[in-house]
């Protein structure tokens, strides 16, 4: 039997799909990531997501900079775990992935490595993380349990983004 009006399609090559995910800023993601103990594609991943890469990027809520920190967030993080005196500049992108990445370590330790908790505690907050995951204690925590619909697209694009920055990029997927 032949089959026809089928189209395939291919999915694009590496230097084709690198166009649709980006790698900006590729020293800084490999260096906070290294120092927070991260996977480098999930700070990638967190970056493509939040910002795409402009450093300069403020949302309407007032969240700033790549990794899209709040200010007080930041702050925050600034002082508390890094015992750093002062207001962070977020627009710089040094300080901005700096901070985002200890931010992230922060939520992963919070959150005992379950990624689907840190992620949705990165954008909606750990507390309301936390209110979920004491919805179902004992229990793994995954996406269809995010009752917020803008936090379970969130976590979706972020955990899709950071396998294709492992695939496009190798040096992204080192172990930690």
């Amino acid at each position: 039997m032949l089959l026809t009006g089928f189209a395939v399609w291919a999915w694009p090559r590496p230097s084709v799909q690198r166009l649709r995910y980006p790698l900006l800023f590729r020293e800084l993601v490999l260096q906070e990531a290294a120092r927070a103990q991260l996977p480098p594609s999930l700070v990638a991943a967190v970056i493509f997501q939040e910002s795409e890469f402009h450093p300069a990027a403020c949302s309407a809520v007032g969240a700033r900079g790549l990794m899209q920190l709040m200010p007080e967030t930041a702050e925050w993080v600034h002082q508390a775990l890094e015992a750093r005196p002062g207001k962070p500049d977020l627009l710089e992108p040094t300080t901005n992935v700096r901070l985002g990445s200890t931010y992230l370590n922060y939520l992963r330790e919070r959150f005992q490595g379950q990624q689907v908790a840190v992620l949705a505690a990165y954008n909606a907050g750990p507390q309301q993380t936390q209110d979920w995951l004491n919805e179902k204690p004992g229990q793994p925590f995954e996406i269809q349990d995010i009752p917020f619909a803008e936090t379970r697209c969130y976590v979706e694009a972020v955990l899709q983004s950071e396998r294709r920055y492992r695939e496009l990029y190798p040096e992204l997927s080192s172990p930690i």
